[in-house]
């Protein structure tokens, strides 16, 4: 079966921190976070709050291309955040 998502993999093993999901004329960003004020209060001032959420750990976000290029600092940093908290550091 082929998994319908693009995901991460940490020293060549799989870590699905974040997972993008391609769709035709946006993708959809999944990010591993616990739920945040800080990050809601994020979505809800970029105006990303509309289509997006939080569902089981995730965060999900729906990006065209113009919101990523738009926001894509603050995505950056999320990325980064997840990364922190689910992948060991060694």
């Amino acid at each position: 079966m082929v998994p319908h998502y693009i995901g991460m993999t940490v020293d060549g093993r799989p870590n699905n921190f974040v997972t993008v999901a391609p769709k035709r004329s946006f993708v959809w960003l999944s990010i591993r976070l616990d739920p945040s004020v800080e990050v809601d209060q994020w979505l809800a001032t970029t105006g990303l709050d509309e289509e997006s959420g939080f569902d089981r750990n995730n965060y999900w976000i729906k990006l065209t291309e113009e919101s990523l290029t738009a926001n894509r600092g603050q995505i950056e940093a999320l990325i980064q955040r997840a990364f922190t908290r689910n992948v060991p550091q060694a």
